[in-house]
């Protein structure tokens, strides 16, 4: 059994600190617990730990006498450590991606957004949102009635649910290709004594925002038709 790890050089005890098998490696390598950390570290999606231990494993590829197993999985983790970066990467780019057009999701209860152009209908989009009031609230909500003031804790309630049901009729409208809604409504309505419930509807549609000298379909077909008429 080797005594010292396979790339670094350092000793490795017989009984505590033995360090770690290579997996996959038929030469009974072990590697220690610093180069074990390094290898984990090849499909970090933290750029700086991952540039270190793809730089310390290619130095050992150059100036390191490695068994010729050790050596083949050693550029087999490199390969497997890029590929996992890059993909964990993209993964959090989609994501960053997709929150952010959630969050700037265009939304209105008119039906027509100012500015903008309708360039598709993609359907209806709803949500429902069902959240209890909780012991406290309802407490709360009772003393308000008595003494006839404001019931902060079941406004809360209520604009919590709003909010959530908001973002999910956006998520939904999102996965039907849509970048906006119009025609936006809510439906508030309570189960039994300490549920309340909010749902949320709208048209799920394509717009593009209008330049300098581009009017929205409205105004064209006003244009058209009048051109039509003078005709």
């Amino acid at each position: 059994m080797a005594t010292v790890c396979c790339f670094c050089g350092q000793k490795l005890g017989k009984i505590m600190d033995t360090g770690y098998e290579v997996e996959g490696s038929s030469s009974g390598a072990r590697m220690c617990w610093p180069c074990k950390q390094k290898k984990d570290a090849l499909s970090s999606t933290e750029e700086e730990k991952r540039v270190e231990a793809a730089a310390f494993f290619e130095d050992c590829l150059k100036n390191v006498k490695l068994e010729p197993d050790v050596r083949e999985l050693t550029q087999q983790w490199l390969t497997r450590g890029e590929e996992k970066y890059q993909k964990k990467k993209h993964q959090e780019e989609a994501k960053e991606k997709y929150d952010a057009d959630i969050e700037s999701f265009l939304m209105t209860t008119t039906n027509h957004l100012e500015g903008y152009s309708v360039q598709a209908y993609k359907g209806i989009a709803s949500s429902e949102v069902v959240m209890g009031t909780g012991a406290m609230s309802e407490f709360m909500a009772g003393a308000s009635d008595l003494f006839g003031t404001e019931d902060s804790a079941f406004s809360k309630k209520l604009l919590q649910a709003r909010n959530a049901a908001q973002k999910k009729v956006a998520i939904r409208a999102y996965h039907l290709k849509a970048n906006a809604i119009v025609g936006l409504k809510f439906d508030y309505f309570t189960i039994g004594s300490n549920m309340i419930a909010v749902s949320c509807s709208g048209t799920a549609v394509v717009v593009t925002k209008n330049t300098g000298d581009q009017q929205s379909w409205s105004v064209q077909e006003q244009r058209e038709t009048c051109t039509q008429i003078e005709i």
